[in-house]
Parts: C-alpha cells; structure tokens; sequence
C-alpha cells in the first residue's frame, strides 16, 4: 500500500491535520510514502520536530502527496530517487514543418516536494502550440504518463507557409 505510518484522505477537504514532534524511521509504503501518504489536504508539517530516517517506497521515501505542477525536465537531468538533477532545459531547434521531434521532450508531474510522482501512470498530457492561430498543428501529440513522465519524443510539428 500507501503511506508506511500514515495514510490521510479528506474527501471533503474540510480536515486539518498538524504533525509535530514526530519521529518516522524504517517505515515501507510500497508504492507511495514509506513515512506519510496524504490526499486531498496536506497536512501541516513542523518540519523543524520531525525525523524522518530510512524509509522507503517508490514515489516519496518520506513524504508523498499528490501532483501540483509540470515541470519541463532537462535534456541531461535524470528523476532517480525521485529528485531531479541536470542542467539545460530542452530546446526544439532546426524542426522543418512536418520534421518529427528526435531531441527527447520530457515533462513530469511534480508534487509539492519536489518530487516526482513516480506511480503516476494514467495521467493524460497534450503538446500545443503556445499560439492560439490555427497555423500550426501539432501531430502526435498526446501522451499518458509513464512513472509521472510525458515523453514527447516522435511529435510532429506542421506550420502552414507564410
């Protein structure tokens, strides 16, 4: 399951849920959050009183919650260990109309943490044109997350001539 110690869910989002003075060691969740897994509302976390030490699980060894933003990952930058590391974002250069995207185009769902929601395969993600006119298409653009990953790689990208 989810959440080694602790698992919250607030449906009605009408909970509050404060931990302080806590120590979490050697917890296994074996999806998400070997310490604490939450949805709906996070809790309120005093971080400063709180331990966490040798936990596990495949998204969020101490901590997992839910999906908060995407994020554009780096063409160097690696998600192991649910961090992200790397250095330049990716750049789509030197793509004729109708060319296929080979440079790898990847984004994540990151949590609040961070972190990549690495169990998160069923998320749906489109690739569109940042303009509105109806002049450019993009083919192939739509994709499900792969453990919290879009990849983009193989699109089309199709402008009509000026």
């Amino acid at each position: 399951g989810s959440g080694g110690a602790i698992f919250s869910q607030c449906p009605n989002k009408s909970c509050i849920f404060n931990i302080s003075e806590s120590n979490f060691m050697g917890n296994f969740g074996k999806f998400a959050g070997g310490a604490l897994r939450w949805k709906d509302v996070e809790p309120l976390l005093d971080i400063d009183s709180i331990l966490f030490q040798e936990n596990l699980a495949t998204y969020g060894v101490d901590i997992a919650g839910i999906p908060q933003k995407i994020l554009a990952l780096k063409q160097d930058q690696t998600h192991t260990n649910n961090e992200l590391t790397g250095s330049t974002y990716p750049i789509i250069s030197g793509i004729q109309s109708g060319g296929t995207i080979e440079e790898d185009l990847l984004f994540a769902l990151v949590d609040t943490y961070g972190q990549v929601v690495k169990v998160d395969s069923s998320s749906s993600g489109s690739l569109l044109p940042a303009s509105t006119s109806t002049d450019i298409t993009v083919t192939k653009a739509f994709r499900i997350a792969r453990k919290g990953v879009f990849n983009f790689t193989g699109s089309q990208i199709i402008a009509k001539p000026e």
